[in-house]
């Protein structure tokens, strides 16, 4: 009389297998902070060029300013963002976002989720990440690094 239970064991085993599969999204979110000065414009932009030929399920990008009062107090700045996007047709090769900052010593943050449907599985790969002053050339490039993300200058 084993043999049922391990038909039970086995249909078990598949049920919880199965349910594994149906994740069909996940998540990543970081905080990327990149010294700035008053009237910067910052290009945010993804490169896709080394990516598998996927469609993503959804791409957002969020930003937001923050900057230090005399009195040490760190606060909330005003911030603009010119450009949101929330999807993005795997053709292009990247998306621009574009925030400018209006306070002096301010530190702009980045925060960005990328969600990916890919038959049911998490994928996060890209090559790397660059914020730049649009008169002013490269002032930052973020690149991924033993799964972190570290700014290079």
């Amino acid at each position: 009389m084993e043999y049922p239970k391990i038909g039970i064991v086995a249909v078990i085993i598949a049920i919880i297998a199965g349910l594994c599969l149906l994740k069909v999204e996940h998540s990543t979110e970081h905080s990327i902070f990149i010294e700035a000065s008053p009237k910067d414009v910052f290009e945010f932009v993804y490169d896709h060029r080394n990516m598998p030929k996927i469609h993503p399920f959804l791409i957002s990008c969020e930003a937001s300013n923050y900057w230090t009062s005399p009195d040490g107090k760190e606060e909330n700045a005003k911030w603009t963002m010119l450009e949101r996007v929330p999807g993005l047709d795997w053709m292009d090769n990247s998306f621009d976002a574009y925030v400018t900052a209006d306070r002096n010593d301010m530190l702009i943050a980045f925060r960005y989720s990328i969600y990916y449907l890919i038959k049911g599985h998490f994928l996060w790969s890209f090559e790397a990440i660059e914020a730049h002053r649009s008169d002013q050339g490269i002032a930052g490039t973020i690149v991924k690094q033993a799964g972190d993300l570290k700014i290079a200058r």
